[in-house]
């Protein structure tokens, strides 16, 4: 399955002429019919004749996620972008060659390119973007009027409803009314704006803090820059702050599940093993990654519940191929077995860790631990206590959230509920797929949401009652 991106990188002008697209016809959808779109973003270039305006260009990479959220389209954040041009071994700056953006483009398998510049001269600020199909090598030019500085969120609004519009439609069908999608964006004070931009930009871990909480003063609720406050600290392992600011995150934030899941984390290491298995249970009902049943289940093997073994099946079933998961898994179930007092258990486990183990450290650490366990187990009198004292030693929590797998899983996941649903009645294919599109929702599997709700549309024999919750669904994405 080929995961398409947009790409929205910095530029001048390119060589490109061509006209409008043609819109997709107009047929039910088949799985893999609708392909996920997703925007890789850079900043713009651009011009400003006033000192201290060097955040603007930044300000629309920001500003564009903002305006497609929601919007079927996944956004990759700053981070992935910066991976992609470190995996071509290009530095990421505004001076290069459209040939270059491409390639880059092209490499990540990239549908859309768009080429943006910005000037701000005599208080107006005017941009311009040039959406490129790289499928077909055809440019189609947006302009936003000039507007002063104090109207930044609805030129970037304005801009990327032109750029949704044209995806969506490719020039026919009825766009949706930019007053309505401008209702729907978040209304945010420039000052607070400038002060998470500024924050991003910012090389000096204390300048970043200072605009970050600066930013969340200005705007209070302002879920991008709490994110931020809450995953510097997280960073530096200062979980007492990180659980200050991560768990105020709202749903509606894309960073929700990931601030969610380091509030978790976060538990986990300050010993909050009830607050950690609250979290991680809310994470797993939507995401049920290992890396988040393993946390649970490590939770819960410190609270000594009798669910944790359950939930360390789980995590083993749903590690497949991913090894790093795997043998923090394996850690861990040597932990719940010296909990427990069974060093059978915990030895068999620990033999697997020290045979899969790359690291001479790490494989004699292991080895040391085996024999521990085994001089414990031999003992006249052995010490449950101390065996139980390696627990905490020998677990190793999962750190990272990959969202983002799971977002590409999405795909074939719908598509495989839709083609082993086929042989059942209407009304229950109706039911399941409303039921998995809510919940790809929820996790922000946008396309994959979109494509059962339309599939549900045109099942043949549905109720008119289950046609209006699809519909419903639909429209919900579209006007979140």
């Amino acid at each position: 399955m080929r995961i398409q991106y947009i790409l929205i990188v910095a530029g001048c002008g390119l060589s490109l002429l061509g006209q409008g697209l043609r819109g997709p016809a107009s047929s039910p959808p088949t799985p893999g019919s609708l392909h996920p779109q997703s925007c890789m973003i850079m900043p713009f270039t651009g011009r400003a004749a006033r000192p201290g305006l060097f955040w603007l260009g930044e300000s629309f990479a920001v500003g564009l996620r903002q305006s497609l959220r929601g919007s079927a389209i996944s956004v990759l954040g700053r981070r992935e972008m910066h991976r992609a041009f470190n995996r071509e071994g290009i530095p990421d700056v505004p001076t290069l060659s459209h040939a270059t953006l491409m390639s880059v483009a092209a490499n990540v398998d990239a549908r859309w390119l768009v080429v943006g510049r910005y000037r701000y001269q005599s208080r107006k600020l005017s941009v311009q973007a040039d959406l490129i199909d790289l499928q077909r090598a055809r440019l189609h030019r947006f302009q936003v009027a000039p507007q002063a500085l104090d109207r930044l969120q609805w030129t970037q609004a304005r801009l990327g409803w032109k750029i949704l519009n044209y995806i969506r439609h490719r020039g026919a069908g009825r766009p949706r009314p930019f007053a309505a999608f401008w209702r729907s964006q978040p209304p945010l004070a420039l000052p607070a704006f400038e002060s998470y931009v500024r924050g991003l930009l910012s090389s000096s871990a204390r300048l970043r803090l200072q605009y970050f909480r600066s930013a969340a003063r200005l705007q209070p609720g302002y879920d991008a820059a709490i994110y931020r406050l809450g995953l510097w600290h997280f960073h530096r392992d200062q979980f007492q702050g990180a659980l200050r600011w991560l768990p105020r995150v709202r749903p509606r934030d894309p960073h929700y599940w990931r601030a969610q899941f380091a509030s978790g984390f976060a538990a986990l290491a300050l010993g909050q093993n009830l607050r950690a298995a609250e979290f991680f249970r809310e994470i797993a009902a939507v995401l049920p990654l290992p890396e988040v049943l393993n946390d649970w289940a490590l939770a819960a093997s410190r609270l000594g519940q009798p669910s944790a073994e359950a939930l360390f099946s789980r995590a083993r079933g749903a590690a497949g191929g991913y090894a790093g998961t795997r043998q923090k898994i394996w850690a861990n179930l040597a932990g719940y077995a010296c909990r427990r007092n069974q060093p059978a258990q915990a030895l068999i486990w620990l033999r697997k860790l020290a045979e899969a183990s790359s690291s001479p450290a790490d494989h004699s650490r292991l080895v040391h631990w085996q024999d521990l366990i085994r001089q414990l187990s031999q003992s006249p009198a052995p010490s449950g206590a101390v065996l139980q004292s390696l627990a905490p030693r020998i677990e190793q929590p999962s750190r990272q959230f990959p969202l983002r797998r799971f977002q590409q899983m999405e795909t074939v996941m719908s598509e495989f509920a839709i083609a082993n649903g086929r042989a059942l009645p209407a009304a229950v294919q109706a039911a399941r797929l409303l039921a998995q599109a809510r919940q790809l929702r929820r996790a922000g599997a946008l396309a994959g949401a979109r494509r059962e709700y339309q599939y549900v549309l045109h099942l043949p024999g549905i109720s008119p009652a289950e046609a209006a919750q699809a519909a419903a669904g639909l429209q919900k994405m579209h006007h979140p």
